[in-house]
């Protein structure tokens, strides 16, 4: 049994290439599935039905020294952006208006496609139905904050809706949270800021 003491040169080994960054390995298949997989989890949906619901089309526009492409991804909204993919392992520099983001950690760059590509109302339902309810009694207190500042985020999108929205977002919550954490009537939903 051979042993290997990196992955990247068991890799290299497999595809007869030198020590130091491999090609390509087509792991996905293509390119073009390979951007889709490692995208396509940050919009509004984050499978395939929200790849085909949110890409007009996307190209690569450049290729860097190490053989990694640079994507082009035009938005059906009229937005474009980019993704550079920045290692062997699927993971991506994006640019969208300006800000940076990367697919290798949690950053804003969910939210910001979720803020550009839907509606109030639209961001509410989305983010209503995640919630982790129970967060609030998480012996993690990284799951405390987290479900806080998810609070948080659904706060200042209900601020986002107008009256009948509001209403909507009620019967979106009432429909949603567990029966201990429901309102039992709108004015008292509305006065928490609907969560």
């Amino acid at each position: 049994m051979k042993i290997h003491n990196t992955y990247t040169k068991f890799l290299n080994e497999a595809n007869n290439l030198p020590d130091g960054i491999a090609e390509y390995d087509g792991a996905w298949k293509s390119y073009e599935q390979d951007v889709t997989i490692n995208v396509l989890y940050k919009l509004p949906g984050g499978d395939n039905k929200a790849w085909k619901k949110w890409v007009k089309n996307f190209e690569i526009i450049e290729v860097d020294d190490n053989g990694q492409p640079k994507w082009e991804i035009k938005l059906k909204n009229g937005d474009v952006m980019t993704a550079q993919r920045n290692n062997r392992f699927g993971q991506y520099e994006v640019e969208l208006n300006g800000e940076q983001y990367s697919t290798a950690v949690i950053d804003n760059l969910g939210y910001d496609l979720m803020k550009l590509l839907l509606k109030p109302i639209e961001q509410y339902e989305s983010q209503i139905k995640a919630v982790d309810w129970y967060s609030h009694m998480a012996d993690d207190h990284r799951s405390y904050k987290s479900g806080n500042a998810h609070k948080d985020t659904i706060r200042t999108i209900y601020t986002e809706l107008n009256g009948g929205e509001k209403r909507k977002a009620w019967k979106l919550h009432t429909k949603e949270a567990p029966k201990d954490m429901q309102y039992s009537d709108f004015e008292k939903f509305d006065a928490a800021g609907g969560r």
